[in-house]
């Protein structure tokens, strides 16, 4: 876990250190970074960055904590459950994924670095564990929304659709896009159809998605 420095000079230079550590991974990939051009794009000696970070995927793990703070901050935003009781559910998703959007676009070289060494353990932990966190708040917000069940601790419907407009986000932002002429325009268009393809999803009931499809083939055989 990423703790702040006490002292300002120290919490200064951290900053310096991340900020020119995420401006680097925007034109280059995480294998082509190193600490000593980090160091030299931050103004500061390699010593200092191995004064507290051990290795670079350290300072990637600190550096995806330092992320997920803003995204955590967006969430708060987007993820109020009395907020999404007061609106259509298509409405609120929309806003949902405009902010992911946002945050995709803004960190888009972070996350790829992220994806990159998403096998070394602490960091896998760690967005495991931001993942179910952030799956939880939204099944909570779906079940808020007007017309819709209570969503269980764990429904594949919900999970499903949410890992596939994820996806769909980060393979045309992060990764550059390989269908661009299949997808919508513009970010604000993209999130309504996102939005509308994860409130498809999970039209179905959870029941309905519980039954195998041999037991589906038999229920209809005896109407």
């Amino acid at each position: 876990m990423l703790h702040a420095p006490v002292q300002s000079r120290a919490r200064a230079t951290l900053g310096r250190v991340l900020a020119a550590t995420e401006e680097l991974l925007r034109t280059r990939a995480y294998a082509d970074v190193s600490l000593s051009a980090i160091a030299s794009a931050a103004g500061v000696t390699t010593g200092a960055i191995f004064a507290r970070f051990a290795d670079k995927d350290s300072l990637l793990l600190a550096l995806d904590e330092w992320l997920a703070t803003a995204i955590t901050l967006e969430a708060d935003k987007v993820l109020d459950p009395a907020a999404w009781a007061h609106a259509p559910l298509e409405a609120s998703l929309e806003r949902l994924f405009q902010a992911t959007i946002r945050i995709h676009r803004q960190h888009a070289g972070v996350i790829r670095a992220v994806g990159a060494r998403r096998d070394y353990p602490p960091l896998r932990d760690r967005l495991n564990a931001a993942n179910r966190d952030r799956g939880e708040r939204v099944r909570k917000c779906v079940g808020a929304a007007p017309g819709q069940p209570p969503r269980p601790p764990s429904d594949p419907a919900v999970d499903l659709a949410l890992l596939m407009c994820v996806s769909v986000i980060r393979e045309t932002i992060v990764f550059g896009g390989y269908w661009p002429q299949r997808l919508p325009g513009t970010d604000r268009a993209l999130a309504r159809e996102l939005a509308r393809a994860f409130a498809a999803q999970i039209s179905a009931s959870p029941a309905a998605l519980r039954r195998s499809p041999r037991r589906a083939r038999r229920s209809q055989a005896t109407k």
